[in-house]
């Protein structure tokens, strides 16, 4: 008798390890199938932002459009909605809703165009001046600049 039970003993272990391997692999695609749907999930996330990018801009460009030359204040807020959406695209890179390539495409004309209107050079170094701008990004479109061979701005206070 105590053989036998010895026996199913054994043939237990047997079973409960082949149980554990099978529940192993089990866990193993399971962890596959969620870093797959992750994945998906991450470029499916991308390509909203992205969307939501070109709409804005094409919100943008339609405002200018309709409304042709602006007045101070238009030209104030037009530009703020410019460098707000080009913050939340600085901040979407940051955390890896935005690839580097799209980034830059869309920061390039920020850099090199927009900035460079006087108007808007000096409504930009007035946000910095007066702490409206998040320092970090205001590093990063100084490093854009110095890139782009494009002077630096003289953030001096009068």
């Amino acid at each position: 008798m105590k053989q036998r039970l010895q026996e199913y003993a054994l043939i237990a272990e047997v079973v409960s390890a082949i149980a554990i391997v099978l529940s192993l692999i089990f866990v193993g695609l399971q962890v596959r199938q969620g870093a797959q749907e992750t994945r998906e999930n991450s470029v499916a996330l991308r390509s909203q932002v992205q969307q939501a990018m070109m709409e804005a801009d094409k919100d943008l460009l339609l405002f200018r459009a309709e409304n042709g030359e602006l007045d101070d204040r238009g030209n104030f807020y037009y530009f703020a909605a410019i460098l707000r959406s080009r913050q939340l695209y600085w901040t979407q890179r940051n955390v890896g809703l935005l690839d580097d390539e799209t980034y830059l495409s869309y920061m390039s004309p920020f850099v090199g165009g927009t900035l460079n209107d006087a108007d808007f050079t000096s409504m930009w170094i007035e946000a910095v001046n007066l702490g409206s701008v998040q320092p970090a990004f205001v590093e990063e479109i100084d490093r854009l600049r110095e890139q782009s061979d494009l002077p630096a701005f003289d953030y001096a206070t009068d």
